[in-house]
Parts: structure tokens; C-alpha cells; sequence
């Protein structure tokens, strides 16, 4: 039996897929594993103020963009708090995004995939604080707690 995934997270520098050729083909990665896996939930954030120390990014003091789609012991948290620059669904989570899809703001791009929906918060690779506060509904969001971050009031069905 195949392991389910539940969510992905890609996070990268965005300087280096500014050029279209490069991005296409990250973009082709990005759905080709989202699909692939399958996964529930996939994003792809860009980070900034960061640097590239060899073998990994190094975060630089003050960095306030650290986020993911948590897992805690109550499974997928929900997504997360502020927009990403891409976000992929699938299964369970493409009936509690249809109504934002189907009226999702004009800047963002919106396409099928073989296995769920890819949707694109702006043409070229946009840190957290440059994409705006369009996003999906609070409800479907995890929230901060005294204790960490708390399930969205909303969730899919993690399949088991």
C-alpha cells in the first residue's frame, strides 16, 4: 500500500525563477509531485531575506515569514495563515475551496491538474508581504493559540 501524503511545502529564493523558462519548469515540478504523491494540500512560498549558505537556506535574524501548513496529532491544521505564492489542492480540499476558485480575485491564475487545482497568487515569484491579503477564508485557516497553532474550524477528511 502507497503512503498518503497530506501536504508539501516548496520554499525557495525567487530570484532565480524571475526568468520564465525557469519558472515554467519549476511550475511543471511543483503539479508533477502535487499530483503524483497525492497530496491534499501543496504550496510553494518564496522567501526572502534569506541566503543561500552552501547547502541550505540560511534565515537572517527578524525573518517573520516562516510559515507552513502545520501537521499536528489531529492531522493537517488547515492552511496556512497568509497567502503563499502558489497553493495546490487536491482531493479532500478542492470541495471546501470551490466557491473562492470560482470567484478568486483577478490577479490570481487558476488551472487544472491531472489530480487537483493549481492556483497562482501573482505572475512572478512574490514573497508573503508582497501578495496582498486575498486569501481563503478564515474558517479554513489554522489559528494561533497560547500553545502553538490551532486546527481550522474547517478541514478536509485526512484519507487514511
Amino acid at each position: 500500500m502507497r503512503p498518503r501524503l497530506w501536504n508539501l511545502g516548496l520554499r525557495f529564493l525567487g530570484d532565480s525563477f524571475r526568468d520564465p523558462a525557469w519558472r515554467d519548469a519549476l511550475r511543471r515540478f511543483f503539479v508533477a509531485v502535487a499530483d503524483g504523491v497525492p497530496a491534499l494540500y501543496a504550496t510553494a512560498e518564496v522567501v526572502g531575506d534569506r541566503t543561500y549558505a552552501g547547502q541550505h537556506l540560511a534565515w537572517r535574524s527578524g525573518d517573520k515569514q516562516k510559515q507552513r501548513p502545520y501537521v499536528g496529532r489531529v492531522g493537517l491544521l488547515g492552511l496556512t495563515p497568509k497567502p503563499t505564492w502558489w497553493v495546490w489542492f487536491g482531493g479532500g480540499y478542492l470541495p471546501l475551496v470551490q466557491e473562492r476558485l470560482d470567484n478568486a480575485p483577478a490577479a490570481w491564475r487558476v488551472s487544472d491538474s491531472q489530480a487537483g487545482r493549481l492556483v497562482e497568487l501573482a505572475p512572478e515569484p512574490t514573497p508573503v508581504e508582497g501578495l496582498g491579503r486575498a486569501w481563503f477564508p478564515r474558517e479554513l485557516r489554522q489559528r494561533d493559540g497560547s500553545w502553538g497553532s490551532k486546527p481550522a474550524r474547517v478541514r478536509p477528511a485526512i484519507p487514511s
